[in-house]
């Protein structure tokens, strides 16, 4: 039997497990994009122990349902989240998703964007909680439904710290969300300003010309002075169903690229996440395909 060298570290002590999460990283995934003949070293550890005999993209699940055990790091509960709202929709009205989307003077971790949109700020138990009510504020002045998520112990005492309406899921360790509060609407709270300030200037003039009719009438550097102004002339709940509209067609061809190859159930955040050409989602799905015992010879040497 032919022996590598691997990481030096147990996937089952702490460095190892913080070793192991590095390769589900956009950073890692980004690097398979690149070339279809060059792995990067941050891959060691889903190889390190994973039967020869199966696909890369096993090995990463069966990483990953470690994590999942023993190291739920952000990594977890976005992948967590995002299968979870997914799998629950029925079609026509797919659900999207946005990571780390600025909102105000917070950035919600998830958003996901169906009939409505919905923030979740996830909160793991290495995350303090001092900004917690900051985030919450803002995002219910932009989003209808909010949502903490955070592990079963952590879940329930943010749940007696936080308002009615925002909503608390729990991450168990076995890989299910559970819903210890559902979120209410509060669309009473949501902000022209805040809503406008999320819309890329695509979006702003499209949703100008469908209410209003409106073409760019002043210069490049007038314009956004000019749409914001014309924005709030929008009947709230009318501007909201118009940024919701948006919101769901935003990178939806980037993230139908990522899912044509067939990513695995433990990558499905990096869907989301990275915007890569189809012809770089085929590189990573080359990788995916291929066997562990044949993947040794891509890695990158030291």
């Amino acid at each position: 039997m032919t022996t590598r060298a691997g990481t030096g570290q147990s996937s089952t002590t702490p460095v190892g497990l913080h070793t192991l999460a590095q390769a589900f990283s956009t950073a890692t995934i980004r690097q398979m994009a690149r070339s279809a003949t060059v792995l990067p070293q941050q891959l060691l550890p889903v190889l390190d122990g994973a039967d020869p005999r199966d696909t890369l993209s096993a090995a990463f699940d069966s990483s990953y349902a470690t994590l999942t055990r023993a190291y739920r790091n952000e990594y977890v509960y976005k992948n967590t989240l995002l299968r979870h709202a997914t799998s629950t929709t029925e079609p026509p009205r797919p659900v999207n998703a946005l990571l780390e989307l600025a909102a105000g003077q917070a950035v919600a971790d998830v958003v996901t964007v169906g009939t409505t949109a919905t923030a979740h700020e996830i909160k793991t138990d290495l995350d303090t909680l001092g900004r917690l009510d900051l985030q919450l504020s803002e995002y219910s002045r932009c989003f209808e439904y909010v949502n903490v998520v955070a592990s079963p112990t952590r879940a329930v005492r943010i749940a007696e710290r936080t308002a009615e309406h925002v909503g608390i899921l729990a991450v168990e360790s076995t890989g299910a969300l559970t819903t210890l509060r559902s979120a209410k609407s509060h669309s009473q709270q949501i902000e022209h300003s805040h809503v406008f300030r999320i819309l890329r200037r695509g979006e702003i003039l499209a949703i100008l010309q469908r209410q209003m009719g409106y073409q760019p009438d002043v210069p490049s550097a007038k314009l956004w002075s000019r749409t914001a102004g014309l924005f709030t002339q929008i009947p709230i709940d009318i501007a909201h169903r118009e940024f919701v509209q948006e919101l769901r067609s935003r990178d939806h061809k980037s993230f139908a690229q990522a899912q044509a190859i067939g990513l695995p159930e433990s990558l499905y955040a990096n869907a989301y996440a990275l915007k890569l050409t189809r012809p770089a989602w085929r590189r990573v799905q080359v990788h995916l395909s291929r066997r562990v015992g044949d993947t040794w010879q891509y890695i990158r040497p030291r």
